[in-house]
């Protein structure tokens, strides 16, 4: 099954934008909706937030609502009572035609992708309603251009109905997937407003229902007031973003360690599933030996301009003693422990330390990526020891082909293919978890420039 392209984020800002945008990479704006900003103020949002940001948007209120709505005391813009029976239900009228031109500036000054067209339950499917409907999206459909328009009706709108008006006028069905079933399709809008009110509290039963309602492109936004946990742990400094794929014991023998080795080494990840890399972390640990422990640091940086967007630190005891092959088992829980005080999750991780080059394919890194499900490169000081995965570039100093080699102690490795002798002129980096050979030189060169460690492990 094809992996969704999943966006995830907030109807609104529950927090300062600059935390906002150091957590997710989408956002539905709610400004729009009540009384829009200025071009100038939506224009400002667009250059503060990082590259790869992206601004979908509500569409003013006087396109959909009329004035008996209660979301019109929010609105600024003075209405004269001979004319409050102009506005809304996507009425014929220039003040609707002028509210709508409103929404597209907005859009364009803030890069928008989507306007989300939600509807009241009073907005019924009634003879006058759908005529209205039609007329305004046959006009506003050619003025958006590239822009999808999407739609979100409430009330006892037939599931037909919706689903023929969409296609006949180019629209989106938009709506909450714990109300109602995704209409078919690989590119989905899901607003999730609460079971049962704006104060309710996701479970993961519900998370996992949503997950496999996930298609495609599936934007997935939750109101700004459905869940005052999230809000509040987005509030709160070093709240943890990151989930974990699967925990085990860490009070193993040194035999029972490497068994967990052997029988975790074949669920690691090597196909080339990266998707684009935005955010890029480097995890390192060392020890203070007077005290027995392990402290390890974590930064999370923006890429490609390497930009600090959080950073982390752990001190833990030390439990595992030390055994060559089984240095994640004396370093991980510290690591894990910084990871887990983060507010941004990386999309790719390089570890100090070995993935699959490790005498059971279960180095420290390939062990971090499989508990994190995250992708992660093992940036080794040293190569290891014995058959190891060896890889191209010539202009880094790398073969042309993969194949394997014998590494020794100067990083040097003879190919088998020809015993042609090659050397690294850097330290090697490698495939760990849910990366080819290929992606991992090149993403731990990319950001390195020609210093021979990663940035991002370095910082």
């Amino acid at each position: 099954m094809t992996r969704p392209d999943l966006r995830v984020g907030c109807c609104g800002f529950p927090v300062a934008r600059a935390r906002y945008f150091a957590a997710f990479r989408l956002v539905e704006v709610q400004h729009t909706f009540y009384e829009p900003p200025g071009l100038a103020t939506l224009a400002r949002w667009r250059a503060e937030a990082p590259p790869g940001f992206e601004f979908t948007l509500k569409a003013w209120q006087l396109v959909t609502h009329e004035p008996t709505s209660p979301t019109y005391r929010r609105l600024r813009t003075p209405i004269a009572a001979d004319r409050r029976d102009r506005y809304g239900s996507f009425k014929p009228t220039p003040e609707v035609a002028s509210a709508w031109r409103r929404t597209l500036e907005c859009a364009r000054a803030l890069g928008a992708r989507v306007i989300v067209f939600q509807c009241p339950a009073s907005f019924a499917p009634t003879e006058e309603h759908v005529a209205n409907l039609r007329r305004f999206f046959r006009s506003a459909r050619a003025e958006a251009g590239e822009i999808v328009l999407g739609w979100e009706p409430r009330g006892d709108w037939p599931r037909s109905l919706v689903r023929d008006l969409c296609a006949e006028l180019g629209l989106r069905p938009v709506l909450d997937p714990l109300a109602g079933k995704p209409y078919p399709g690989t590119w989905r809008y899901l607003r999730l407003h609460g079971r049962g009110g704006y104060r309710y509290r996701y479970s993961d039963a519900d998370l996992r229902e949503i997950l496999p309602l996930c298609r495609g492109t599936t934007y997935v936004l939750f109101d700004d007031a459905a869940d005052g946990r999230e809000r509040a742990a987005l509030s709160r400094p070093r709240r943890c973003a990151m989930s974990r794929r699967l925990r085990h014991r860490w009070d193993l023998s040194a035999q029972e360690a490497i068994a967990l080795q052997q029988r975790l080494a074949p669920r690691v990840e090597r196909r080339d599933r990266l998707g684009e890399v935005r955010t890029v972390a480097g995890v390192d640990a060392s020890y203070d030996e007077a005290r027995a422990l392990a402290l390890a640091a974590v930064a999370v940086l923006a890429f490609p301009e390497l930009r600090p967007l959080d950073q982390a630190v752990a001190r833990v005891p030390v439990t595992f003693p030390y055994v060559p092959g089984l240095l994640s088992f004396r370093e991980l829980p510290a690591v894990l422990a910084a990871f887990e005080r983060l507010t941004v999750r990386p999309d790719l991780v390089f570890s100090d330390g070995q993935g699959i080059a490790h005498p059971r394919r279960f180095g420290i890194a390939s062990h971090l990526g499989l508990l994190l499900d995250l992708p992660t490169i093992g940036v080794a000081k040293t190569p290891a020891r014995g058959r190891t995965p060896c890889t191209a570039r010539p202009a880094r100093g790398l073969d042309a082909a993969h194949r394997p080699g014998r590494a020794d102690r100067r990083g040097g490795a003879d190919a088998e293919r020809g015993k042609t002798p090659l050397r690294f002129d850097r330290p090697p980096r490698e495939p760990c978890e849910r990366g080819t050979l290929d992606d991992g030189v090149h993403d731990a060169l990319s950001p390195a420039g020609d210093d021979a460690r990663s940035r991002p492990a370095r910082r």
